[in-house]
């Protein structure tokens, strides 16, 4: 190519190369293709079985980490403890958290993997597991437990999915550990083929008829993403669309939710969550000098739990003078709180139990403000009195030695390396006298540093409780339980959208008379919806021998001037009759069914009669006012998601229906400044585009 390329007969370009200088041919050895089965892909996606790239074959001490340490919760940290487990295993001196050396390192290199002929017995003695293993059972076509190697009832069980990989060219394929997360899962579950998305349990009754539903409607592969949207848009009314009971309590009569109820004495059964935790853990600084260079991190000190269970405070302390196993939990909560710089909410569940632990950043409630301005204000003026204590005076070389003291620890202790500043003489005269009081007997408060910081540590979790409680009354003032909500934005949100909601009465008469003409069955829409049903109740099971039929049609068109049987709309060509069944249980037979129009029917489902007439009266409301309804069409989603920009956002859209909706205008009063909506005669009948400023979509 390049002797002919310089050959000065050369024509087939405008432009010849005179000359090639010197130049670098690379060849990349790229790795052969390896494959695991969509099953074992998807598990590892929706989090059913926990496997991490690694640049080390250490697969198995990474599914022993797992189970052996539930509570690292980073990628990084899950790998170099897998890393720590492989060097113990092998007898390798390490400080954990310390730098690897050059042995160390070429050993994780050459290691080709783990022999579970030659090593399985003597990994089980070292880590105090038993194994369990699991492999696809190409008979059966699903995941089957393999082997069962119990050593001690005592120890942990492990589940591990061994999934070979299928490497081109090899005839003896290496073998990948993964550890399993919901084993229920696992085991027995069936992934369509077809699209490799969906997950059916075998064991299920309903296998084959959800399969089957399924596979009449799968598409096959979709690489885009699908948000979860409702089938019918729902009104946007805080505290009420996701809770039952408060539905059911809410229609009849028996909890208020908006403040006009307190005033005209409404009774209500409910109260706010008051049952909660407090957690504050203290640190401690341990060093590492390697190569004339100082490392650092914090590790555990102490930590308290004060808990509120029916207004009755208690706290509970611990250190790290105490047994080994409090220290593997005052690890795994620090683990589970995480950095102090970031805001979040972290739901922890455990298999054998049915509760979940909801640890919640507290400062999600709140301004960004100081823990003794937070005290202070929203404590009823209280102020904070938790004592002084120098945090960074010891580190964990020290800290036994430091705190066993039973003097008052010295004013240099308290001199703040990071900010160069220390307490003044005033402040600390207050510590000494406050460590050198006594209690009621005479005796002294603190017999060292220790139960000093015992005291600090409990008094800085003790002062959260009043003015949290005041939080939660404050919000419970609007209708709106504290706990249950996140962000401060989610409840200023609540309480905004529940006084759109105070003129709504559960009796009141919300249908939008159109003047449209009175709609009636004919033939070929009837026949079609006969069709529709017969389908539909054949797909349920049910019994089809006595089903309307076409000659039912005059029947149905008598009923229709009794209006919907649950709103008592007039059926129109813009609200549609759809037949409504009596009992649910039985098919749609003429004696089963009644009129109701297609919002009705959709919103009473199976739902109980009460919440079926809140829910109806809900939505008809939310339409008259033109309130903010949830997305129903994913293509008007991804349109509004494109144009969201920065961190959380709320964005809600009016719900504009054509041929019910009237055309809303926004009219300004200076003389009273205040801005009123107000409804023309115009009814919408097209959208015709959407505007955008940074505050709300409208559409015109």
């Amino acid at each position: 190519m390049i002797h002919e390329d310089q050959s000065p007969f050369h024509q087939e370009s405008n432009t010849r190369k005179v000359a090639l200088y010197s130049f670098v041919i690379i060849v990349y050895e790229l790795p052969l293709g390896t494959k695991l089965r969509p099953e074992v892909q998807w598990f590892n996606q929706h989090d059913y079985t926990r496997s991490i790239d690694c640049d080390y074959n250490i697969c198995w001490f990474i599914a022993a980490s797992f189970q052996l340490h539930p509570e690292i919760n980073n990628n990084k940290s899950r790998i170099a403890n897998g890393i720590e487990l492989f060097l113990q295993f092998n007898e390798q001196v390490h400080k954990e958290g310390g730098r690897l050396n050059k042995e160390q390192k070429q050993l994780l290199k050459e290691y080709e993997g783990f022999n579970q002929d030659t090593y399985l017995e003597k990994f089980q003695q070292y880590f105090n597991l038993n194994i369990m293993t699991y492999e696809y059972d190409h008979s059966e076509k699903q995941f089957n437990k393999t082997n069962e190697y119990i050593v001690n009832q005592d120890w942990q069980t492990t589940h591990i999915l061994l999934a070979p990989l299928s490497i081109q060219g090899d005839e003896n394929p290496q073998v990948h550990a993964m550890f399993i997360k919901d084993i229920d899962r696992v085991v027995g579950g069936y992934l369509c083929k077809k699209c490799n998305q969906k997950l059916f349990n075998r064991t299920s009754a309903h296998f084959g008829r959800d399969l089957k539903t399924h596979l009449e409607s799968c598409k096959g592969p979709d690489q885009q993403k699908h948000p979860k949207l409702d089938k019918l848009a729902q009104p946007f009314m805080p505290y009420l669309n996701s809770n039952k009971t408060i539905q059911k309590l809410f229609a009849t009569g028996q909890t208020k939710l908006f403040p006009k109820d307190q005033e005209q004495g409404v009774s209500d059964i409910l109260q706010p969550t008051k049952n909660y935790m407090c957690i504050d853990a203290e640190t401690v600084e341990e060093q590492d000098q390697e190569n004339d260079q100082i490392y650092s991190q914090l590790k555990p000190l102490s930590i308290v739990i004060g808990t509120q269970i029916n207004n009755k405070i208690q706290s509970k302390y611990i250190d790290i003078r105490t047994q080994d196993f409090m220290n593997k939990f005052i690890e795994q909560i620090n683990a589970y709180l995480g950095s102090i710089a970031q805001q979040k909410q972290v739901t922890i569940r455990h298999t054998d139990y049915q509760f979940e632990l909801v640890f919640k950043d507290f400062l999600t409630f709140i301004p960004p403000t100081t823990l003794d301005n937070f005290v202070h204000k929203y404590g009823n003026g209280t102020k904070l009195t938790k004592g002084k204590f120098p945090h960074g005076s010891f580190n964990t070389n020290n800290v036994n030695q430091f705190l066993s003291s039973s003097e008052p620890f010295k004013h240099e202790d308290f001199y703040n390396q990071i900010s160069r500043k220390n307490i003044s003489d005033k402040e600390y005269q207050e510590y000494v006298e406050d460590f050198n009081s006594l209690d009621a007997n005479g005796n002294s408060k603190f017999k060292d540093r220790w139960a000093y910081l015992e005291f600090y540590n409990i008094r800085d979790v003790e002062c959260m409780f009043a003015p949290i409680n005041n939080l939660i009354d404050l919000c419970w003032q609007q209708g709106i339980d504290m706990l249950s909500q996140i962000p401060l934005s989610q409840i200023a949100n609540s309480i905004k959208y529940n006084y759109a909601w105070e003129e709504f009465d559960i009796n009141g008469n919300y249908n939008i008379e159109t003047g449209n003409k009175e709609y009636k069955f004919y033939s070929e829409k009837w026949n079609r919806k006969v069709e529709g049903y017969l389908q539909q109740d054949n797909k349920a099971g049910r019994d089809t021998t006595n089903n309307v039929t076409a000659n039912d049609m005059d029947y149905f068109n008598q009923m229709i001037p009794n209006k919907c049987c649950y709103c008592q709309a007039k059926f129109t060509s813009v609200n549609k009759p759809t037949l409504e069944r009596i009992d649910n249980n039985i098919a749609h037979t003429k004696d089963n069914c009644k009129l109701a129009c297609k919002l009705c029917n959709s919103t009473r489902s199976n739902k109980d009669a009460d919440v079926a007439k809140i829910m109806i009266q809900i939505y008809k409301y939310a339409i008259v006012k033109n309130l903010p309804m949830t997305i129903d069409d994913e293509e008007v989603y991804w349109f509004l998601r494109k144009s969201i920009h920065g961190g959380l956002s709320q964005v809600f859209h009016q719900y504009n229906i054509k041929g019910l909706t009237h055309i809303n205008k926004l009219k300004y009063n200076p003389e009273e400044n205040n801005v009123t909506a107000y409804d023309l005669d115009y009814i919408i009948t097209h959208i015709l585009d959407l505007d955008f400023n940074a505050l709300y979509p409208s559409a015109f």
